[in-house]
């Protein structure tokens, strides 16, 4: 939980107007390659969020779109585990000129059961 917890805030950081999505979702792949979890991140970073749930910009690594101000997005980090299970932890952002917004408010305490 506490690297995914990491990973997306390493991608909330890195998040800035005229970026490559591929470069953000590459720098996270890179985190979690440091602990050799990289092949547990099966899926891309995130997804655009608009009048449909998953539209452009996709951040993952095929993605040739920039970031620019005004566009709404996930970044959802999440891993993997064969024959145990996983954890993501997604937030809703907003690309603004100066900053990121997070639209979400969750806590992101972990709650053990």
């Amino acid at each position: 939980y506490q690297l995914v917890k990491e990973a997306q805030q390493l991608g909330l950081r890195l998040l800035q107007e005229n970026k490559k999505a591929s470069e953000i979702d590459r720098q996270v792949r890179k985190f979690f390659a440091k602990s050799k979890f990289e092949d547990y991140f099966a899926h891309g970073l995130g997804h655009g969020v608009g009048l449909e749930i998953h539209e452009p910009p996709t951040l993952n690594k095929l993605s040739k779109e920039i970031l620019k101000p005004g566009m709404v997005f996930t970044i959802e980090p999440g891993l993997y585990l064969p024959d145990f299970g996983g954890v993501r932890i997604e937030d809703m952002v907003a690309l603004k000129s100066s900053e990121t917004e997070v639209l979400t408010k969750a806590p992101k305490d972990l709650i053990e059961l």
